[in-house]
């Protein structure tokens, strides 16, 4: 599905909460968008095109990285809580995977040659295949770590002193700040990513 093609659609059935739906509305993301949307940091997809659509979607990773530049952001940042960066990577920035349900609430005119899409509702996708189920598989380095990613692993959605443990223990809101600083160095301010929900 190209990039412009934000909302893949079926005419056949209607849209079952959760996945895998028989027919469902899809939004392909590259990463790490798709997994900040699933964690509460991403709120908004931009595209180039209005999205007429309004409900239930599936957030789907795709195969690759927005930039090689934010693939190294994370990569370095995840470096800080195990000795294999790569395997912390794909467990929790998966790519070529639903990583969450959502509901698209809006679009309106972002710039001159961009819309943003309103996501509501965002939950992660726990079944059949969780999204984030490799954070099992990880050798982190304290067992704080270990006990969180295997809460974060479980979760439908992430919220409470389950969220604030993640968010604390993995440093996303710095991770958020430096995604941040590189959209701003990139001229690309106006697309930040918002405070979590």
């Amino acid at each position: 599905m190209k990039v412009d093609q934000a909302i893949e659609s079926s005419e056949d059935a209607k849209h079952e909460p959760g996945f895998p739906c028989p027919a469902c509305h899809v939004i392909t993301v590259r990463q790490p968008w798709a997994s900040l949307i699933a964690l509460g940091f991403k709120h908004m997809e931009f595209r180039t095109r209005r999205c007429h659509f309004k409900g239930p979607v599936v957030i789907h990773a795709a195969k690759n990285w927005y930039s090689a530049a934010l693939l190294e952001i994370v990569w370095k940042h995840m470096s800080n809580y195990t000795e294999k960066p790569k395997e912390a990577l794909q467990a929790l920035f998966p790519c070529s995977l639903p990583v969450a349900n959502a509901v698209v609430e809006d679009c309106k005119q972002w710039t001159d040659d961009s819309y943003a899409i309103s996501l509501g509702q965002v939950r992660i996708v726990t079944w059949p295949k969780p999204a984030f189920n490799g954070m099992l598989g990880v050798p982190w380095k304290t067992s704080l770590t270990t006990e969180l990613a295997s809460a974060l692993a479980r979760s439908r959605v992430l919220e409470g002193q389950e969220k604030d443990g993640v968010y604390k223990e993995f440093e996303l809101l710095a991770l958020r700040n430096k995604i941040n600083d590189w959209l701003k160095s990139e001229k690309l301010a106006h697309f930040a990513l918002t405070p979590s929900r």
